[in-house]
């Protein structure tokens, strides 16, 4: 009976899983997960209060209970097992790790407490294992860099009052302590114009419904005259965006903010090492003054790369492992972020896993044959 190994439990790996099981029900699939829980990205990165998307986990809870899939806990590759004794034990190898690793920010003094990147605060407020005893250093002034969904899900989480953070999965003790360090401010700032926004329109307009914060900004809105040359979603989402072209609003207390064309220059603190200033530049004109901005927390969002196994041809320059097609090395290959870099959204790794499946079938119709 031919065997086959996905490193890796979360979206990707489990959209693969299942195809393959579709097409081949006798094949033997092991499921290695580093953690002593299953689904990745799901549990942990997605957002605590998107329950519609966490339902998905039911199907992968059922996917795990076929006769012939064995989900193994607490397995990490290079250190429990290494990559060459996967090859001798499996016919097929394929590695779903995701991407989680915050991008650095590539500036002086990032150690400084209050900074930190966005996976580790939405692995904090998701309750990642490795992340119970990891406290955010929150203060009222938050700064948030990056123009996509990530910040969003930030802001809308820190700007929640705690009764609306009640409906969600999110662990009491992170609610204890957002609701003992309420945020007054959020500034979400990108390198980039407004076009240029990864935002989504959906994620954009839930931070209008939030009961005691102001999504505002002050920006140009030439990029409204440029809408018809682009896609409809892209178009709803700047249209979005052009209704946040107003004056904060006085009457709800907590601002959230958005900056454009700003890049990150230098971070300062105080004496015992805690953030106090941030400092950014125009990448839009060449003459402006430096930009600073007192703030007490500063969450990278700017992306995120694979880590790296020992033995596993690896792209360090661009955070992924090194393959062609998917194919790393003779009947090793590579799916979801740890293939592509951290781009797209759960649907989107389903149809890398699905392509990645006929890709399997195409080149080891032998594995797959009864």
């Amino acid at each position: 009976m031919s065997k086959i190994v996905i490193v890796g439990s979360g979206p990707s790996g489990c959209f693969l899983a299942n195809a393959l099981i579709k097409k081949a029900p006798h094949l033997q699939i092991d499921i290695l997960e580093q953690l002593e829980t299953p689904f990745g990205l799901l549990r942990y990165g997605v957002a605590p209060d998107h329950l519609v998307t966490r339902k998905q986990e039911q199907m992968f809870e059922r996917l795990i209970q076929h006769p012939n899939i064995a989900l193994k806990t607490s397995v990490k590759v290079g250190q429990d097992i290494d990559y060459e004794q996967l090859k001798t034990d499996y016919s097929l190898v394929v590695f779903a790790t995701g991407a989680s690793q915050d991008k650095p920010l590539r500036v002086s003094d990032e150690e400084l407490m209050g900074v930190c990147g966005s996976g580790a605060f939405a692995a904090w407020y998701n309750g990642h294992p490795d992340f119970v005893d990891w406290q955010p250093n929150l203060g009222n002034s938050v700064i948030i860099i990056g123009n996509g969904n990530v910040s969003l899900d930030i802001a809308r989480v820190l700007a929640k009052t705690p009764e609306e953070r009640k409906d969600s999965v999110m662990p009491l003790h992170v609610q204890d302590y957002l609701a003992k360090h309420p945020v007054k401010q959020i500034r979400i700032i990108g390198r980039r114009g407004p076009i240029d926004a990864k935002f989504t329109t959906a994620e954009l307009t839930e931070l209008d419904s939030l009961s005691q914060a102001s999504p505002w900004h002050s920006a140009p809105t030439d990029f409204v005259s440029q809408l018809n040359d682009l896609p409809i979603s892209q178009q709803k989402m700047l249209q979005q965006l052009g209704d946040y072209h107003r004056p904060q609003n006085d009457n709800k207390p907590i601002s959230i903010e958005f900056l454009f064309n700003l890049s990150l220059k230098a971070l300062s603190g105080t004496q015992d090492k805690q953030l106090s200033h941030a400092t950014f530049e125009r990448t839009d004109s060449t003459n402006a003054e430096p930009t600073s901005f007192e703030v007490n927390t500063l969450i990278g969002a700017i992306g995120y790369t694979a880590q790296p196994i020992p033995g596993v041809p690896f792209d360090a320059d661009n955070g992924i492992f090194a393959h062609t097609n998917g194919r790393i090395d003779a009947n090793v290959y590579c799916v979801g972020w740890c293939k592509r870099g951290p781009q797209g959204v759960i649907p989107v790794n389903r149809a890398d896993a699905m392509a990645l499946a006929k890709t399997l079938f195409m080149d080891h119709p032998e594995v797959f044959a009864e």
